[in-house]
């Protein structure tokens, strides 16, 4: 602890702010102290607090040395000095959340690693942030099984006990847990870790709405497929704005709805017909120019690939890039458009010139 406490000193008051922030030199304390406590918990992990310019305020922790990097590396110098925009990109709407105030969780792939990092505000005793604490964590490949496990979560006991009918025919799905109400899909969800959510926007409790933005902050890797009556505008514009990875009316065949569960664990977005061609009948018919909105030129080749609902293996193949690259350049173009889904991106592309859905 002695060497934290002169280097952390110091690099604050090349940025003007000793003085002031007495505060977030404690919580700092306090952060560094909760993660040598717990380090066995975090074998692969870094503990990093970045200032408003995302300098590097404090680093420490093994997952550094991981990747070739030192404290000394980091200390006093902004992640764009350091990383391609790329690797920087994605992160910056959710560091943007962590100094308004919010706690947020997210996935980042960068160094061809996946890591899962949680950043939290550090706020003075008059509710000023001027710094925030990211907990970096490496999170280790899973291997497929073959198995997709599905969660299914609706306010009726009919559609549940249809669903689970309807997935025990399908050797490669497998009902995992099921929930009559918002708290329920969102306790189950978490604990669980399936890879579908198969759900129903009016669920008693948390609404459907609320379930998917829970989920798409604290259990990213949970995929929600969406099961319901509105086709309107409202409900599917706040569903996929909210995380949701597909979109189906209940009118839809089963064999729609089976190809839809495998598709979004796929990582495919999906949008039922009927929705696809209302919107589509909205779209300009001629736009005279696509709106790259600063996209990059490989920016864009993703997403055009990416609105034909390809799989980011599929993707790399057809682009000659790693799959780990292309998760990157999703993760940026995503964050470059404000969007929080590939099904989103798919329809902004649509929208906007960018991207068919047929090749």
């Amino acid at each position: 602890m002695s060497l934290w406490r002169p280097r952390c000193r110091a690099v604050m008051r090349e940025d003007g702010l000793a003085r002031q922030d007495a505060s977030v030199q404690d919580a700092m304390r306090t952060q560094r102290w909760l993660f040598d406590t717990m380090q066995d918990r975090f074998p692969d992990g870094s503990l990093n607090v970045f200032d408003r310019d995302l300098r590097y305020l404090y680093a420490a922790g093994a997952g550094l040395a991981r990747v070739g990097l030192t404290p000394e590396m980091l200390i006093g110098r902004r992640l764009d000095d350091l990383f391609p925009a790329d690797s920087v990109d994605p992160v910056r709407p959710f560091y943007a959340r962590a100094f308004a105030g919010e706690t947020v969780s997210f996935a980042l792939p960068v160094f061809e690693r996946e890591y899962s990092v949680r950043a939290s505000p550090l706020p003075q005793p008059d509710g000023a942030i001027h710094a925030i604490v990211a907990l970096a964590q490496e999170t280790p490949a899973q291997p497929m099984t073959g198995t997709i496990r599905v969660l299914v979560a609706d306010g009726q006991p009919v559609v549940r006990l249809g669903l689970r009918a309807l997935l025990a025919s399908e050797s490669d799905l497998e009902v995992v847990g099921e929930a009559a109400d918002g708290l329920g899909a969102v306790t189950q969800a978490r604990a669980l870790r399936p890879d579908v959510l198969v759900m129903g926007l009016e669920l008693p409790g948390k609404g459907g709405v609320q379930v998917i933005r829970e989920l798409a902050a604290r259990s990213p890797a949970v995929r929600a497929l969406v099961l319901t009556r509105f086709a309107d505008d409202e409900h599917v514009f706040s569903t996929l704005r909210a995380g949701a990875a597909g979109y189906l009316l209940k009118e839809s065949a089963p064999a729609e709805l089976l190809r839809g569960i495998r598709d979004v664990a796929a990582g495919k977005p999906l949008l039922d017909p009927a929705v696809v061609r209302r919107i589509i009948q909205e779209l300009d018919p001629a736009p005279s120019a696509p709106a790259s909105d600063g996209l990059t030129e490989r920016q864009q080749d993703v997403l055009a690939l990416v609105t034909q609902g390809l799989a980011n293996r599929v993707i790399a193949a057809r682009l000659g890039l790693s799959e780990r690259t292309v998760r990157t350049y999703v993760s940026a173009m995503l964050a470059r458009l404000g969007l929080s889904s590939r099904t989103e991106a798919a329809l902004y592309a649509l929208r906007s010139g960018l991207g068919r859905l047929e090749d």
